[in-house]
C-alpha cells in the first residue's frame, strides 16, 4: 500500500510541477511576444509635432518617377497623324498582324511593332520608347503623335502582411504605403522600422532601407515602386522564439493531461 500511496503522491507532484512550468512557459511567451504600441504607428518620430509647419516640410513626397518598362508590363500604345490615309493603312496592318494597341512585354524585352520591327524596351522609361516610337514613325507619318500607357505591371510583397503574394498593379504607379494597403497591412509581428525594397536594373540588385516610422520615407527612391520590386517586411526576432515556445507549451500540456488522466484511472 505504501508503494502505492508513494506512487500516487509522486505522480501529484509532478502534475503540479508540470502545471507550474506551463504557467511559466504561458507566462513568458506572452512577455516575449508583447510589442510597445508605439511600434504599430506609422511615422510615431513626429508625433511630438505633427502639427507643427516643419513637419509638412519634412513629409514632402518626391516628385513621381518615369516608370521604368520590365518583363510582364503590359503596353498600351496609341498612334495619330495629320494624314488620316497612313494611319488606315497602320490599323489594317495592325488587324493583319492581330497586335494590336495592347502589348505585354515578353522574357526577351522586346516588342514587334509595326513597320518598325522588333524593338528593345526593357529598361527603357516610358518617355524613351514613346519619343523613340515617334523618331521611327516619322519615316511613315506626318506628324505622327504617340502615347504609350502602362494598363498594368507587378510587384511581390513578403514578410510579415496578412496577404503576402505577387500583385498585379492596374496604371503606371503605386507607392509603398499604397502595397501594404494592398496586402492588408503588416501584422502584428511585421518590423515597421525595417522595410527592404529590393529592385533588380541592369543585372544589379538595388536595396532601400526604409523605416515607417520615420517622415523621410516619402523621400526615399524605394517610396514609389517600380515594375516586379519585392517588398520585404522584417518579422521581430521573438516571432521565432514565440512559435517554438508555442509548441513547447501545446507539448507540455499534452503530457501533463496525460498524466493527469494516468493518475485518475490508477487511484482507486
Amino acid at each position: 500500500m505504501e508503494t502505492g500511496g508513494n506512487k500516487r503522491i509522486f505522480a501529484l507532484c509532478f502534475c503540479t510541477l508540470m502545471r507550474r512550468i506551463f504557467l511559466s512557459l504561458l507566462v513568458f511567451s506572452l512577455l516575449s511576444s508583447c510589442i510597445p504600441q508605439r511600434d504599430y504607428v506609422y511615422f510615431y518620430k513626429k508625433n511630438k509635432a505633427i502639427q507643427t509647419d516643419s513637419v509638412q516640410n519634412d513629409m514632402q513626397v518626391i516628385p513621381i518617377p518615369d516608370h521604368i518598362l520590365a518583363v510582364g508590363d503590359v503596353l498600351e500604345i496609341l498612334i495619330t497623324s495629320d494624314n488620316a490615309m497612313d494611319m488606315n493603312v497602320m490599323q489594317k496592318k495592325e488587324a493583319s498582324d492581330n497586335t494590336g494597341s495592347v502589348y505585354l512585354i515578353p522574357s526577351t524585352g522586346t516588342i514587334t511593332f509595326p513597320l518598325i520591327g522588333r524593338i528593345k524596351v526593357v529598361g527603357m522609361l516610358d518617355g524613351q520608347l514613346n519619343d523613340t516610337l515617334v523618331n521611327k514613325l516619322k519615316n511613315y507619318y506626318v506628324n505622327p503623335f504617340v502615347r504609350v500607357s502602362i494598363i498594368k505591371f507587378n510587384i511581390s510583397v513578403l514578410g510579415e502582411v496578412l496577404l503576402p503574394g505577387m500583385k498585379q498593379i492596374n496604371g503606371d504607379k503605386i507607392n509603398l504605403l499604397e502595397a501594404l494597403a494592398l496586402c492588408g497591412d503588416i501584422d502584428d509581428q511585421g518590423k515597421r522600422t525595417e522595410i527592404r525594397v529590393l529592385r533588380e536594373f541592369e543585372g544589379k540588385i538595388k536595396v532601400f532601407n526604409i523605416d515607417l516610422a520615420s517622415a523621410t520615407v516619402f523621400k526615399s527612391e524605394g517610396y514609389y515602386l517600380q515594375s516586379n520590386d519585392i517588398v520585404v517586411v522584417t518579422p521581430y526576432k521573438a516571432k521565432r522564439f514565440f512559435a517554438r515556445t508555442q509548441q513547447l507549451v501545446f507539448m507540455t500540456s499534452v503530457i501533463n493531461t496525460i498524466l493527469i488522466i494516468t493518475n485518475i484511472l490508477r487511484t482507486p
